[in-house]
């Protein structure tokens, strides 16, 4: 009898008990079908939420959970609870108590009826080297603790307090000091090993746990104040109001529900975020006791139909660009991972844009990880956003079981620098872990790495000083909240031609920015500060050069082995301020230069070239669609025949044109980046057509191709070069015809039609019929060459290649290489080895002999190479006498001073003698 009593009376405890907890905490709990109204339907918008804490895993009694269907759809069929007790059948209890509550508690957080004490332990927060609006900390009795209701969380999560650990047990005067004795289900474990703490998982440092531990760096941020001013302070939340008070309750309606606001340092002021703003504890309704969707337009949603099923960040997240974005958009849909049965990280179903902010980002992930990116740390938990990307961005045979149409293989491209053939090049990303991705906001120092201040208009971290540190991340080019496969740089900023900063919201400059220009945040200015020691001409080296003398210089684009004189592992060598080399006004003025005010030469990048002549429009006319009776009649852009000068003003390439994957060698002719329908990758000029009628199809095609991605993340060829482009110039088993370095040579490398595809590169927009003396051999008779280049001889009786086409005399008869008399095909403005006219400002060409006039005496890319020794002068002169072009240099143990040239177009006047026999 006396059983009956006690078991009756603990029945009737366990009723009164449930009744309070219904009463007491906001979002009354659908245990009992008590006899009040129907609930008025849900607002549009406002998800509906099923509150019945018997149902999920906060049930730690030892009845189990009464309705298995509603168990199962949120945590998956056969899953069981991971841990109860069979010594209550007490639900509430582990967290409240009608009596005897925590008195802390109650005064410092104003908790309901709390029947846990508070953790002792010192927390670690999410702050400012994470995030650029907030500073997550407290100054209150708890230093480095968090505020508010996540202090009621951690009691168990943090894995400190034993979860039977309670203050008052069941019954009149049931403290127990013991706590209750928990049962775990198989393969779970309590935290570090302590009988009756909260499962591991698969611990603290990874999504998939409960374990939150004590460092909440990889966590979502809690206890900050989010109101107007923060929302003010970052264009990327959503505005929450102002605090809310009493009479207010936490629970009214604001622009952030369903999420809510808690009370933070202050408990009688609903103005802060705590675990419980996107957590509900009694909640039935999501997985994760979440307040709203765990995916975005979610047709299996049970407020889809209302409207209202929206992932929950989006509720206070609202980032510019996101709507429409791939990352929004894509119907790729990863495969389950880590299994099915646990589904933490992808669960095969649901897309990408379903998952929006959780494909990339999770509230719990790996410890050294920022912002929450899934994943994103190396095997030595530094900081590493691009494993955030590789999730799906790597080859396809790596994700079976998704569905296409998979997403490009970035992955394989990052590791060509690793290739069987060693040739291979691609980005570092591994320069340093310690520069923070500038895509956000508020970057640390400025868009351009190493600005000395924070830029005009640029917004930086609060009481922040230090600089940028060198790093290269995938967020350092694009920016994952808006990037579009039509605008893979959309959202990005960059540094414009004149060095300012340009984006879509930069007063005066507000536009997207050209790919140039985002290449310019680190190939600019920033240059001499990331790579010191490692670019030209600081950096020299000695070497006896075959048939020469031992001979100084850079190493600037020598592709062999070797380790820079700084220690650095770089992919590449020989930096230099391409923002200078590409700008049309850089002054011309260093040393043996030509001293004019503006660049004399460069490739189009930032503005039309100085060269306007028919032969360069000849040798363009396919690969821009320029008309030309010579190399291309059905050309539709310009007229190369009757106004050279003025079609080739409307020539502009973009840096990815050259630098890119390989995969885009000879498929299409001339610039690759994007596709010409005005809304991808715009150049400064965007007048020409497409070079056929298939070019745009044959691009799509390309771009659909996951193996094929575009841009400069890696490719077969060193310096990330679209196509072949041999440098190698000390090799010592060339050929040529004179001053032979291998004694076995018999002629030129020249005479094999392979050679020229040591140049493919520059015949991806030069005409290979201009240079190519095996293939496109000179003619017998007649000028029938001439209007195919400007380096031209005179003919006299019987054709000779000195006599005509001098770019075919070199490649075939000398078996020279381009880079040896175009160093830098960049520009003429770094170049360290020519003089250029007297060096003083005179002996150059009249600006008004190559179609281009501008007051600026064109120097057509010429600067020689560490090969070429000067004759006269200490280094090689390129000077006009009068009538004619000549060059006073050796190379390779010819001299070439009785030799002189003049652009074809002038080739009547001019008289060439025949050298080098």
């Amino acid at each position: 009898m006396k059983n009956i009593v006690i078991r009756k009376t603990s029945k009737i405890f366990v009723v009164h008990l449930l009744l309070v907890c219904i009463l007491l905490w906001p979002g009354r709990m659908a245990l009992t079908q008590l006899s009040q109204p129907p609930p008025p339907p849900p607002v549009p918008g406002m998800p509906s939420i099923l509150e019945d804490i018997r149902n999920t895993r906060h049930n730690l009694s030892s009845v189990p959970p009464p309705d298995t269907a509603i168990f199962e759809k949120l945590y998956g069929p056969g899953v069981q609870r991971r841990v109860f007790t069979v010594e209550t059948t007490e639900v509430c209890i582990f967290c409240h108590t009608p009596h005897g509550a925590s008195v802390e508690t109650a005064s410092q957080i104003n908790a309901p009826l709390w029947n846990r004490s508070l953790s002792t332990a010192r927390y670690i927060l999410y702050d400012q080297v994470w995030s650029t609006s907030f500073e997550g900390y407290e100054i209150g009795p708890k230093p480095n603790a968090p505020t508010g209701y996540s202090r009621l969380c951690l009691s168990c999560h943090d894995g400190t307090i034993a979860l039977g650990t309670i203050i008052n047990a069941p019954g009149s005067g049931g403290y127990n000091n013991q706590g209750f004795l928990m049962t775990y289900a198989p393969s779970q474990s309590p935290a570090g090993g302590a009988f009756g703490r909260i499962p591991v998982g698969s611990g603290p440092s990874t999504g998939d746990t409960r374990l939150i531990g004590t460092n909440l760096q990889n966590d979502h941020p809690i206890s900050f104040v989010f109101d107007s001013v923060l929302a003010n302070r970052d264009e990327e939340l959503v505005d929450p109001g102002p605090a809310l008070v009493p009479p207010a309750k936490v629970s009214d309606s604001t622009p952030i529900s369903p999420l809510r606001r808690y009370p933070g340092m202050d408990p009688y002021q609903f103005d802060s975020v705590q675990c419980t703003s996107c957590h509900n504890p009694h909640a039935a309704a999501y997985p994760k006791f979440l307040r709203a969707g765990y995916f975005n337009n979610d047709p299996n949603d049970p407020n889809y139909a209302t409207g209202s099923s929206k992932l929950l960040c989006l509720y206070c997240h609202d980032k510019p660009g996101w709507v429409g974005s791939s990352h929004d958009t894509d119907t790729f849909k990863p495969p389950p991972s880590p299994t099915a049965a646990n589904p933490y990280n992808y669960d095969g179903e649901h897309t990408v844009g379903q998952y929006a902010c959780r494909a990339c980002h999770d509230p719990h992930t790996v410890q050294g990880a920022r912002r929450l990116l899934r994943e994103g740390v190396d095997a030595n938990n530094n900081f590493a956003i691009e494993n955030t990307c590789f999730q799906c961005h790597k080859p396809s045979s790596e994700l079976a079981g998704g569905s296409g149409p998979f997403p490009p293989d970035i992955r394989s491209e990052f590791q060509k620098d690793t290739n069987s053939t060693g040739n291979g090049t691609a980005m570092n990303l591994t320069l340093s872990q310690t520069h923070e991705p500038v895509f956000v906001a508020r970057p640390q120092e400025g868009v351009e790495l190493f600005s000395p201040a924070p830029p005009l208009f640029n917004e930086y971290l609060p009481g922040t000083a230090l600089p940028d540190t060198a790093h290269v991340e995938c967020v350092d080019c694009h920016n994952p909240h808006q990037v579009r496969k039509e605008n893979r740089l959309k959202g990005m900023k960059g540094i414009d031609i004149n060095g300012n900063i340009v984006g879509a919201k930069i007063p005066g400059n507000s536009r997207e920015p050209y790919v140039f220009e985002v290449c310019f945040r680190c190939h600019g200015n920033s240059y001499t500060n990331l790579f010191v020691g490692d670019r030209f001409p600081e950096e020299l080296v000695s070497e006896v050069i075959p048939g020469a003398s031992l001979v100084t210089f850079s190493p600037r684009s020598d592709p062999r082995a070797g380790t820079p004189a700084n220690g650095s592992q770089f992919s590449l060598k020989g930096y230099s301020n391409k923002r200078k080399e590409f700008d049309p006004n850089t002054p011309d003025t260093s040393p043996n230069h030509s001293q004019q005010p503006k660049n004399t030469a460069y490739h189009p990048v930032a503005a039309p070239g100085r060269n306007g002549s028919l032969q360069l429009c000849n040798q363009l006319a396919q690969a821009f669609n320029l008309k030309s009776s010579l190399a291309n009649p059905g050309g539709n852009v310009g007229n190369c025949d009757s106004d050279p000068a003025g079609t080739l003003s409307n020539i502009t390439i973009q840096c990815t044109d050259c630098h890119n994957n390989n995969a885009f060698e000879n498929v299409v002719r001339g610039p690759i980046t994007g596709l010409y329908d005005g809304s991808s990758y715009r150049r400064i000029t965007d007048s020409p057509a497409a070079p056929n009628p298939s070019y745009n199809t044959q691009m799509q095609t390309l771009n659909d191709n996951p193996s094929k991605p575009q841009g400069p993340h890696g490719s077969d060829y060193i310096r990330i070069l679209r196509a072949r482009y041999n440098t190698d110039i000390f090799n010592p088993s060339r050929c040529f015809k004179n001053g032979t370095p291998n004694a076995g040579c018999a002629g030129s490398d020249g005479r094999s039609a392979s050679f020229y595809d040591n140049f493919n590169l520059c015949f991806q927009c030069h005409d290979r019929r201009a240079f190519d003396g095996v293939l496109y051999n000179y003619p017998t008779t007649g000028l029938k060459d001439q209007p195919w280049t400007n380096f031209f001889g005179k003919p006299t009786n019987a054709i000779d290649f000195w006599e005509g086409n001098l770019h075919k005399f070199h490649l075939r008869y000398s078996g020279a290489y381009c880079h040896e008399c175009h160093y830098n095909v960049h520009s003429n403005v770094e170049a360290q080895n020519t003089i250029y006219g007297d060096g003083s400002g005179g002996g150059l060409p009249p600006d008004s002999g190559y179609g281009m006039p501008g007051g600026v005496a064109d120097t057509h890319l010429l600067n020689f190479a560490p090969t070429v020794t000067g004759s006269v002068a200490g280094k090689p002169r390129w000077f006009y006498n009068g009538n004619r072009i000549s060059c006073y240099m050796s190379c390779h143990n010819v001299t070439m001073d009785s030799c002189s040239y003049q652009a074809a177009s002038s080739v009547t006047e001019c008289q060439v003698s025949r050298c080098g026999d």
